[in-house]
């Protein structure tokens, strides 16, 4: 118990470095651009003692290359309880002096957020569960999207 406990406290040290901040900050960016097919960068990533997460400087680039979204700071709570079945969880989020551009090239084109908001087109049998939208997978990675990246 009592290194369970040591080591709970050194990550919480840890998380406090900027060095692991900024590491951390490229494993996240990196999971959010594989699960939207997108370029994203993030600043920085700060955990709270409690279940928050703290994201600084996010960029998300939409289809074309053109800045879509840019937030100062992002805020999110999570669920420790799924965290310790290996999900992530978002039950709450905050974005701080965001930045958007927002757009469609024409009338009939698709709106260039439609691939955060928008479910991908299932290609599978109707027996399969429907598929979650962008904004809902981000709610409910797994721990998996955000293995360690190299530096």
């Amino acid at each position: 118990m009592w290194l369970t406990v040591g080591l709970c406290l050194a990550a919480m040290v840890m998380v406090r470095v900027p060095v692991v901040q900024s590491a951390l900050g490229t494993a996240v960016a990196s999971a959010i651009s594989n699960k939207f097919g997108t370029p994203v960068s993030v600043g920085r990533v700060d955990v709270g003692i409690f279940n928050r997460i703290i994201i600084d400087d996010v960029a998300i680039l939409d289809k074309r290359g053109k800045r879509m979204l840019w937030a100062s700071r992002l805020s999110a709570k999570f669920s420790y309880t799924d965290l310790a079945r290996g999900k992530i969880t978002i039950t709450s989020a905050q974005v701080f002096t965001p930045k958007l551009n927002l757009y469609k090239e024409n009338a009939a084109a698709k709106p260039n957020f439609q691939f955060v908001v928008a479910p991908k087109p299932c290609h599978q049998q109707s027996h399969h569960p429907p598929r979650q939208s962008g904004l809902e997978q981000m709610g409910q990675a797994t721990a998996q999207d955000f293995r360690r990246q190299p530096f």
